[in-house]
């Protein structure tokens, strides 16, 4: 067992935001730690996942509103880098319950400590407005950058002077905000995305140099927020058009989005009949592929990485394209990019209603339902206007 260093990141958000956690830890990596001396805390269902990618030595799940699962967790921790020289938790998850977490974890150590043994662990975490109270529970507490887009909110926590490399990402942020201008999370002045830098990406080994099939485009029409997909009727008519160009359509989601998937095949069919006009012939069923409830999240990743394209909402799947490194087009109706979960990716483009909506966004996350009925941020966004960055 490692007596070296060891970093635990604690991150039990949804999907999207433990994607935009993989800077942080390939950083953690590179910097900080050796290769078997990195572990993930993340939400249950993702566990799975994360420990493929071959960035951690463990990941540990906890299950909300399951309080036993995050005593487990931190057992297993503390029993993982029982023989570390030093330790260092990191939490980018601003959730009451990840604060009290831990600052349980650091109590437990310093009763620990006072037995005569070292227990020591320093927790790194951000800055609580405006009073400052939940900074407290944390060894250290680094002001969230909120200007920055997500993936460098979380780098960010890297200034804390317990890292080797603080001063180094002081630097490379400030360098950014300075590119960023009088732009916002992570969109230039000009209002275009801004270059992802190689320091910041997400790229990994695992998913780069793939072969792509040229013809072959994905769809994740889904979302866990019912307000922020776009109309069955958008999707249906980017996978008509990608069809009649000759392309094959792969729709992926979970098994709870599989109606929603088979809604679209359906609407597909009735726009172009059923069949494909020559040259490219054929019964649509043999080029569209309702891939729904079928797949891991990892073999999803998979699917979207041999993409040419992803067509997807402001989503998970939206960050496992980014992953994948396949380019994105997708869709934000009810969130906006000030929010800072932009896709982190260089071949990226993100359609919005083209007037201001006063009603808009309508919340953090999106919702389940329009609050005000209309659905006029998704409704407003154009087919053609999507079908138009389809790739020849």
């Amino acid at each position: 067992m490692s007596g070296g260093r060891k970093i635990a990141i604690l991150q039990t958000a949804f999907l999207g935001d433990t994607l935009l956690s993989i800077p942080l830890a390939k950083a953690l990596l590179e910097h900080e730690v050796a290769n078997d001396s990195l572990l993930l805390i993340c939400r249950k269902g993702l566990g799975d996942f994360f420990q493929a990618l071959g960035l951690f030595d463990r990941v540990l799940e906890v299950e909300k509103g399951e309080a036993g699962s995050y005593d487990r967790a931190m057992n297993e921790l503390e029993t993982w880098w029982a023989y570390a020289s030093s330790r260092v938790l990191v939490s980018p998850h601003e959730s009451p319950r990840s604060r009290v977490w831990a600052a349980r974890l650091k109590l437990r150590s310093v009763v620990k400590s006072g037995s005569g043994r070292d227990c020591h662990v320093h927790t790194v975490g951000y800055r609580s407005e405006p009073f400052g109270i939940f900074s407290m529970m944390y060894s250290q507490a680094v002001t969230r950058p909120m200007a920055l887009p997500e993936a460098m909110r979380q780098l960010a926590l890297l200034q804390a002077d317990c890292f080797v490399t603080s001063d180094l990402w002081r630097e490379r942020l400030r360098s950014f905000a300075l590119d960023q201008a009088d732009g916002r999370a992570g969109v230039g002045s000009d209002g275009k995305l801004m270059e992802v830098p190689d320091w910041a990406s997400m790229k990994l080994s695992r998913f780069s140099g793939r072969g792509r099939d040229a013809k072959r485009i994905a769809m994740a029409p889904g979302s866990v927020w019912k307000t922020k997909q776009w109309t069955t009727e958008g999707f249906s008519a980017v996978a008509g058009a990608a069809l009649l160009r000759g392309f094959s359509v792969d729709l992926v989601g979970t098994k709870d989005e599989r109606g929603l998937c088979e809604e679209i095949v359906s609407q597909i069919g009735g726009q172009i009949g059923g069949q494909i006009a020559e040259p490219h012939g054929g019964d649509v069923s043999t080029r569209v592929r309702n891939l729904a409830g079928e797949l891991s999240l990892l073999e999803t990743t998979e699917v979207l990485a041999r993409a040419s394209q992803a067509f997807v909402n402001d989503s998970g799947a939206m960050h496992l394209a980014a992953l994948a490194e396949t380019p994105i087009v997708s869709f934000f109706g009810p969130t906006v990019l000030d929010f800072g979960y932009r896709p982190w990716s260089n071949s990226a483009f993100v359609l919005e209603p083209e007037e201001k909506l006063a009603c808009r966004p309508c919340g953090k996350h999106g919702g389940q339902s329009c609050p005000i009925g209309t659905h006029e941020c998704m409704k407003s966004i154009r087919p053609e206007r999507a079908i138009s960055h389809l790739l020849s």
